[in-house]
């Protein structure tokens, strides 16, 4: 495992590269499913809600990845 090889790569496990916007962009993803789950909360919208938009969310983004 090298942390940092060079700068446009985060992490390498041998022939796996996970760059540094890969991580921007989960992190920006994580910050904004958690706010949006704390504001559902503060609504009174049940949990369950939030997560069936994100599974359908991330669904279609893949599928829109394959088709084009």
């Amino acid at each position: 495992m090298h942390l940092f090889p060079n700068t446009r790569i985060f992490v390498s496990f041998g022939s796996l590269e996970i760059a540094w916007y890969a991580v921007l962009i989960l992190t920006g993803a994580l910050c904004a499913y958690l706010l949006c789950q704390r504001t559902m909360k503060k609504w009174g919208y049940a949990p369950e809600v939030l997560d069936d938009y994100v599974v359908y969310w991330n669904f279609g983004s893949s599928s829109m990845v394959c088709y084009f």
